[in-house]
């Protein structure tokens, strides 16, 4: 039957499941875009910290973390204590990812 052939191609997960894995990530998402507002608004402190809340939220959404390196590597020309800070946060939020970890070797060893 189609329905047979159906439920193999797809295999079945039960709802809650698929909530526990997208509500995260849909929340770390709508955190993105509040900073993405914040940012075009000219609230770059604001804007990071919706970046930084939704890196604690979701590790699989990763535009939040991948802005605040960017924003990172901005400050470092300018406050390159601030830039540290924001590394650091990063490091902290995501050990598992190596970048901001080497971005802030790097700056520390150009001190």
């Amino acid at each position: 039957s189609q329905t047979g052939a159906l439920r193999q191609a797809v295999p079945s997960t039960p709802i809650s499941s698929w909530q526990s894995q997208w509500t995260p990530y849909l929340s770390a998402r709508d955190l993105y875009l509040k900073g993405q507002l914040k940012e075009v608004e000219g609230a770059l402190t604001a804007a990071i910290q919706h970046y930084l809340e939704g890196i604690k939220i979701s590790q699989k959404f990763t535009l939040g973390y991948a802005r605040c390196i960017s924003i990172a590597m901005e400050l470092n020309a300018t406050e390159p204590q601030e830039s540290i800070h924001l590394l650091n946060q990063l490091e902290t939020l995501r050990p598992a990812q190596p970048l901001a970890k080497r971005l802030l070797d790097r700056i520390k060893a150009t001190q």
